[in-house]
């Protein structure tokens, strides 16, 4: 990557121009530019988080409130070290996008080119959660206020799943799956195909917990973020 062919995505609206990371996890590349060009990047800071209305249905927030008689399961996803908080139900429409930036540091993995300019961290549809109440930040009794706030927005909220992980919730529980065709763009159980109609469940196909949390680990805004998942 050269310095005379890098161009960046967009402007933000103080005129700080953004960047793409080899690294930039966008779940909506072709919302960069817009949302870019809505924000006010600090001059006194090398992070940037926020949240806009765009005011129209762009897409599904993933990570939804959730209300007596909800169905809760939790899941280990991946390789964390706890169990997250989901709910069985269909994502809601949202028209608000959250945008993460930063200024990029010098690392292996940056070219030299980027060091120092803004670029894009990562972009997905909804609002931003708490810490899961496993994180790092908690070990050892560190932070509990924030481990306080995240008790409460946890008790509140959970992610609707992923496609795999809506899988692994049916297999644990005894669900047959094996005519479930993995990366089409979507998949529905009726009611009946799961206990009778006690365990109603859809499978909405999405990758955005993996999206953020893999942009987050490789790229170092030299920040300490919460895990968006």
């Amino acid at each position: 990557m050269s310095i005379n062919t890098i161009t960046p995505i967009a402007t933000s609206s103080n005129g700080i121009e953004v960047y793409r990371h080899p690294e930039t996890h966008s779940h909506r590349p072709d919302l960069d530019a817009e949302v870019i060009s809505k924000i006010v990047l600090p001059e006194d800071n090398t992070f940037f988080r926020g949240t806009i209305d765009l005011g129209r249905i762009i897409g599904k927030d993933h990570l939804v409130e959730t209300k007596e008689g909800d169905t809760i399961v939790y899941l280990q996803r991946g390789n964390r070290p706890g169990k997250s908080r989901m709910v069985l139900k269909e994502a809601d429409d949202t028209s608000f996008v959250t945008i993460i930036a930063c200024v990029a540091q010098k690392e292996e993995g940056t070219p030299t080119e980027l060091v120092g300019k803004w670029i894009l961290v990562t972009l997905f549809e909804g609002k931003p959660g708490e810490r899961e109440l496993f994180d790092r930040a908690f070990e050892n009794g560190n932070n509990p206020e924030g481990k306080a706030a995240a008790e409460a927005f946890w008790a509140t909220h959970a992610l609707v799943p992923t496609t795999n992980e809506g899988l692994d919730i049916l297999r644990e529980h005894d669900v047959d799956v094996s005519d479930v065709e993995e990366g089409q763009d979507s998949y529905e159980l009726s009611v009946g195909d799961i206990y009778d109609n006690d365990f109603p469940y859809s499978i909405y196909f999405d990758t955005l917990q993996e999206t953020v949390s893999s942009a987050l680990q490789s790229i170092s805004c030299n920040q300490e973020v919460y895990y968006i998942s």
